[in-house]
């Protein structure tokens, strides 16, 4: 099983974070984590009452406690949601040192977003790039340590196939391959923004959350098992690496781009090969084009006059349908 994994605790007075998806699971317990190390946690969701008790909460659990905690309203099945929250948040804070990319779905079936995208595709992976590429410019200006994390999944490594150009296709999908593809594109995105943000003090990586969660995951009985609660660790002991990303202070400046058990992990040959994640990236790129902004896009090395409209990007309707 190997040594129990575990978090330092590091002062992270006068530092603010987002973490999505923070009223549950997971993304509750990093951020109970970092607010307790005394940061100022901004709890990105879409439900302000599941905020609120999640805050109430917290507080019974760390009495006594401090604790500077902060709802602000994010759907990620919507761009203009996406867009609304980051400018919500840059109008009342000039600086962002942490963004952990909690927040994902499993879908049951085939669904469009408001944005005409299937909706796994755009909760998991894209609208958390457009939240990344709009809360940069914050990140990059921060002058200090400034994390990206997104939680992604070793499962990419056993099931995660690029097929961007399926995305829309309803004949095309399924529910455990298109999660994977999604845990997929999250670490190869990672790469991607190693390569565009080092001259910057953003440091990016991408981590499978877990003790020693799936332990068959390459076995079929971990594929029909895949959502089954009892192969899943707590949240608790699922957070830890999570949290161990956001502080641990041997990741400053080049964490790897994939880890699990808090140590690095080696990722997929898909989603180590470079020509397909840049094509991953243009292809994001061009999808949101009209939500990435102008001082995200400089920050990321992105000229938008050049960039296609979206409309070239996407399946023809008779495909989505």
């Amino acid at each position: 099983m190997g040594a129990r994994q575990s978090f330092p605790t590091v002062d992270l007075r006068g530092r603010v974070a987002i973490v999505t998806g923070a009223n549950s699971g997971t993304g509750y317990e990093t951020t109970k984590a970092l607010a307790r190390m005394g940061a100022k946690v901004i709890m990105a969701c879409r439900s302000q009452s599941r905020v609120e008790q999640a805050m109430e909460r917290m507080r019974k659990e760390l009495p006594g406690q401090t604790l500077d905690v902060a709802y602000v309203k994010l759907d990620l099945a919507s761009m203009s949601s996406t867009v609304q929250c980051a400018e919500q948040f840059m109008s009342e804070h000039d600086h962002l040192h942490i963004l952990c990319c909690n927040a994902g779905i499993i879908g049951h079936q085939f669904e469009l977003t408001e944005d005409k995208i299937e909706s796994v595709f755009q909760t998991n992976y894209l609208c958390h790039f457009l939240l990344i590429a709009r809360l940069v410019p914050a990140m990059a200006k921060c002058g200090a340590d400034a994390r990206i994390v997104s939680v992604s999944s070793t499962g990419h490594v056993f099931v995660g196939n690029m097929a961007t150009g399926k995305t829309n296709s309803r004949e095309a999908f399924n529910r455990l391959g298109v999660y994977a593809n999604t845990k997929l594109y999250q670490v190869m995105m990672t790469a991607v923004l190693q390569r565009r943000l080092r001259d910057t003090c953003v440091t990016v990586t991408s981590v499978h959350p877990g003790d020693d969660v799936h332990e068959e995951i390459g076995s079929q009985a971990w594929l029909d098992g895949f959502t089954a609660v009892g192969r899943l660790p707590s949240p608790a002991k699922a957070a830890v690496s999570i949290i161990y990303a956001c502080v641990s202070p041997q990741l400053a400046g080049h964490p790897p781009v994939f880890m699990a058990k808090c140590r690095p992990y080696v990722e997929s040959v898909e989603a180590s090969n470079k020509s397909k994640q840049e094509e991953l990236f243009d292809y994001s790129v061009r999808l949101l084009r009209e939500h990435i902004g102008e001082e995200g896009a400089r920050v990321l090395g992105i000229d938008l006059a050049t960039v296609s409209s979206p409309e070239q990007t996407r399946l023809p309707a008779s495909q989505q349908t």
